[in-house]
């Protein structure tokens, strides 16, 4: 979860974008279910078409990031080839 580096337009902006994508369940499904530490109660599944960069100090695993700070939407990356192991 990134709540740093948001300004209150971009958080209407992409709470605006993100309620087209909104999915019942995870778009991870077959690689079994997240660890509950991994996102906050009440967490919202997406799917997985947008890019964006984000700035952090440590991954933590599990999908865990220390000090996370969003830096903007990326263009010219394709969402699928964003991997964890890249981390």
């Amino acid at each position: 979860m990134v709540s740093s580096g948001l300004t209150m337009a971009m958080r209407r902006q992409l709470r605006e974008d993100f309620r087209k994508l909104e999915r019942p369940a995870s778009p991870f499904a077959e690689q079994g279910p997240p660890p509950a530490e991994a996102h906050p109660s009440g967490a919202r599944w997406l799917d997985p078409v947008i890019t964006l960069a984000i700035e952090y100090r440590e991954y933590t695993g599990h999908g865990g990031l220390r000090h996370p700070s969003l830096k903007g939407q990326v263009f010219d990356t394709d969402p699928g080839s964003v991997r964890v192991e890249d981390l």
